[in-house]
């Protein structure tokens, strides 16, 4: 799966399995993601955010924050 992070999105990072085969695309902080990367996703995702005070994550923690998800995903689906 191709998963593409957008504050934008419908569907939640909370809400997606993350545990087959992943490529991550995020946007740079001010552009965001191009439509090319928009159309080549196989999902948009958005990270849930405690305050709607915050427009978007800086882009390393957001990778962040999806790649311990699908870590977490990972370790506990084998437990």
């Amino acid at each position: 799966m191709v998963l593409a992070a957008t504050p934008d999105a419908s569907i939640s990072l909370w809400d997606t399995d993350l545990t087959g085969a992943l490529a991550v695309a995020i946007g740079a902080e001010d552009l965001g993601l191009s439509e090319r990367a928009r159309s080549i996703a196989s999902r948009l995702i958005a990270i849930p955010q405690a305050t709607r005070n915050v427009d978007s994550l800086n882009a390393s923690v957001a990778a962040g924050v999806i790649l311990f998800e699908a870590a977490r995903q990972r370790t506990t689906q084998h437990r």
